[in-house]
């Protein structure tokens, strides 16, 4: 995995970050990675095991996700990245090799992956629809390919969507492009996949997943988290009200 790094942004859950790189030097031993952290304390610990394999940023307090992931995306320079969130973790299933793999073949730049919590995948991927002030939330896809990867025709499926939750691999080169809106300290998520839709072939894959495990935040960590500042990114776009069509999200 030499062309990948994963990126992580960090606040306020240093029991979260270290589970979640322990689980990636598990599987991935030789991974590089690029963490922002803004907690008030340093979070990782400088003789953490993995330490030389790890470029790790420390900012201004609670800068927020936006401006975070671009630090983190400014610094990242291998030909992909994946995405975390600091509370993810990985298990035998997390093969970002198929991820890499769909890349590779030029079918899509960005590549999402299940998340697994409590027993359960979170179904998320969909498409996004604007039509007025209404941005509409529609699980389904626009279509299905099997991607081969390797010569005796085993291969992987991947549906095309326009967004997938915080767990993808992406092209770093286009990353760099579409960025995080610096203004939003949290709930970027559907504001960057608005615009990123556009700007690149996003494709979700069930074979590849991670678990979420909240457990391991600090006091006042969820406080911040309910700032509002998705509604604030979603009116940028002129958006007004948000509907969901195939089920419960999330």
């Amino acid at each position: 995995m030499q062309d990948v790094t994963c990126g992580i942004k960090t606040l306020m859950r240093p029991d979260c970050l270290l589970r979640l790189l322990d689980s990636i030097y598990r599987f991935y031993p030789d991974m590089r990675c690029v963490i922002v952290d803004d907690s008030q304390q340093p979070t990782l610990p400088a003789n953490y095991a993995h330490r030389d394999k790890i470029n790790y940023i420390t900012t201004d307090y609670d800068i927020g996700l936006g401006p975070g992931r671009n630090v983190m995306i400014d610094n990242v320079d291998t030909k992909y990245c994946v995405y975390l969130d600091d509370d993810f973790v990985f298990t035998n299933k997390t093969q970002l090799e198929l991820m890499k793999g769909v890349l590779d073949t030029g079918k899509a730049d960005l590549v999402g992956g299940q998340v697994r919590e409590r027993g359960h995948f979170r179904l998320y991927h969909g498409l996004l629809d604007v039509q007025g002030s209404v941005l509409t939330y529609r699980r389904a896809a626009y279509g299905k390919e099997l991607i081969p990867l390797n010569s005796d025709g085993q291969g992987v499926e991947i549906k095309y969507v326009d967004i997938v939750l915080n767990f993808f691999m992406a092209r770093t080169d286009l990353l760099q492009q579409v960025k995080w809106d610096p203004e939003l300290k949290i709930n970027t998520h559907s504001e960057f996949f608005m615009r990123a839709k556009d700007q690149m072939k996003i494709a979700f894959c069930a074979d590849c997943h991670v678990n979420h495990n909240r457990k391991g935040a600090q006091p006042g960590y969820g406080k911040l988290r309910k700032r509002p500042h998705r509604k604030i990114g979603l009116q940028k776009h002129g958006i007004r009200t948000c509907k969901f069509v195939g089920g419960r999200w999330g």
